[in-house]
C-alpha cells in the first residue's frame, strides 16, 4: 500500500511542473516516485534543472535526464518538492529520518513554492512530543549533545547497521532527540538553532506552501492559509 500511495502522490505533484523550471528536489522514497513519474515528460523533450538535497537524489535526477545544478550556488528555484516524515494540517513538518535535513532546508528556502508530498498516514494533529532529528557537527558532537540535553531533550546518536555513527552527506552526525509533549516545537526549534554545534533540525515550521497527500480514498491537497 505504501509504495502505491507514494506513486500517487508523486504523480500528482508532476502537474505542478512546467518546462524550463528550476526545481528543488528533496530526498526519500516519495521524491523518487515523483522523479519516476516525471521521467516520461523529460524523455518527451522537456528541459529541467534542479538543486538536489542529497547525493542519492542527484543521481536519480541525472538518470531521468534532469540537469543537476552545481552545489556552490543554487540560486532562485521555481518549485521545491520533498517528502515529510510527519506533518500537521497547518503544514508544519518533521523531516530528517533519511538524514538530508540540512540540505533539504536550503533547497526549500531557495524556492518560490515549497510543496510536500506524502502518504496521508503521515498527518497528525501537532508535532509536540515527537522525536526530532538534529544534524550536529561531528567535531565535539558529544559536547553538543550535552547542550541539547540541557534544553530538556534526550538526544540519542543515530547508529548505522554497521555499528558506526550515521554520517550525512555533509560529513556530520545525527542525534534523534525526544522531548516532552509540554514543550512547543517552535520553542525547541529556536533553542536548538541557538545551540553551538547544531547545524540543522528536522522541524520545518511554517515553510511549506502546500501538501499533496495520498490515501486509500485518493489524493487531496492542503494549502497554507
Amino acid at each position: 500500500m505504501g509504495e502505491a500511495l507514494r506513486a500517487e502522490a508523486g504523480k500528482a505533484a508532476t502537474a505542478l511542473v512546467e518546462p524550463g523550471m528550476r526545481l528543488g528536489i528533496g530526498s526519500g522514497r516519495t521524491v523518487q516516485a515523483f522523479l519516476a513519474a516525471l521521467a516520461p515528460r523529460i524523455q518527451g523533450g522537456w528541459r529541467l534543472a534542479a538543486a538536489c538535497a542529497s547525493v542519492e537524489s542527484a543521481q536519480a535526477a541525472r538518470r531521468v535526464g534532469i540537469e543537476v545544478l552545481a552545489e556552490e550556488e543554487v540560486g532562485q528555484l521555481d518549485l521545491a518538492i520533498d517528502g515529510a516524515d510527519l506533518l500537521t494540517p497547518q503544514l508544519d513538518c518533521l523531516k530528517g529520518l533519511g538524514g538530508a535535513l540540512a540540505r533539504e532546508r536550503l533547497v526549500a528556502l531557495g524556492a518560490r513554492r515549497f510543496v510536500v508530498i506524502a502518504e496521508e498516514s503521515k498527518l497528525r494533529a501537532d508535532l509536540r512530543g515527537v522525536r526530532v532529528p538534529v544534524e550536529v557537527l561531528a567535531f565535539a558532537h558529544r559536547d553538543t549533545a550535552k547542550r541539547i540535553a540541557g534544553l530538556g531533550m534526550k538526544p540519542v546518536l543515530r547508529i548505522s547497521a554497521q555499528g558506526a555513527p550515521c554520517r550525512t552527506d555533509n560529513g556530520n552526525v545525527i542525534y534523534d532527540c525526544a522531548s516532552s509533549p509540554a514543550l512547543l516545537p517552535q520553542d525547541l526549534e529556536r533553542a536548538l538553532c541557538a545551540t553551538a554545534g547544531v547545524v540543522a533540525t528536522g522541524y520545518f515550521l511554517g515553510m511549506a506552501h502546500e501538501a499533496i497527500l495520498a490515501g486509500p480514498e485518493g489524493v487531496r491537497r492542503i494549502a497554507r492559509h
